[in-house]
Formats: C-alpha cells, sequence, structure tokens
C-alpha cells in the first residue's frame, strides 16, 4: 500500500470508528450488536438520506442499459437519495446501501 493510500485507509478506519460510537449512543446498544439496518435507519433519521429500493428494470431506464450496477447515489443541496437493485440477494443490497 502507498503511504498516501495508508493514510486515506487510517483516516476512514477512524471515520467509521467514530460513526459506530455515535450510533451506539444513538440506539443504546453495544458496537457490536450494530447492525446494518441500524445504520441505514440512522442516516435516515439524522442526516434525512432516502435510502430507496429500484429493480433491475428501473435501473435500466436510469443507466441507459449498463449493467453491473448495483447502486446510485444522487446528491445536491435538496437531497440525499441511495438507491439499490431490489433484484440482487438480499447480502448484496445490504452491501450496496452500507457502501
Amino acid at each position: 500500500m502507498y503511504p498516501e493510500e495508508l493514510e486515506k485507509y487510517l483516516e476512514l478506519q477512524q471515520i467509521s470508528k467514530e460513526l459506530a460510537q455515535t450510533i451506539s449512543e444513538y440506539y443504546h446498544i453495544r458496537e457490536t450488536q450494530i447492525r446494518w439496518w441500524n445504520v441505514t435507519e440512522f442516516f435516515k433519521d439524522t442526516k434525512k438520506i432516502t435510502i430507496s429500493p429500484l429493480n433491475k428494470h428501473q435501473f435500466n431506464k436510469l443507466i441507459n442499459g449498463s449493467y453491473g450496477i448495483y447502486g446510485l447515489t444522487i446528491i445536491n443541496k435538496y437531497l440525499s437519495m441511495v438507491y439499490y437493485n431490489d433484484t440482487s440477494i438480499a447480502s448484496r443490497q445490504h452491501f450496496t446501501i452500507l457502501h
């Protein structure tokens, strides 16, 4: 790993630790008890991020038929939305939402 990659990794690791602590306190649970749905609900509640499913047909309309896309994030000054492909397996959907 290059030094700048390591530096970025460590920075993101610290942000992740702080987020886990915040979510833990918000839900009054231990960090080891945090699950994907705690993270998504936290962002919905505190950051007003909408998380919504789109099936493959709807994805194809948005991305002009490109394949292999499991999620899409739209952020502007009015809204923040995370879309995920609801036709993929559950674990892939969870990964996409959290990614």
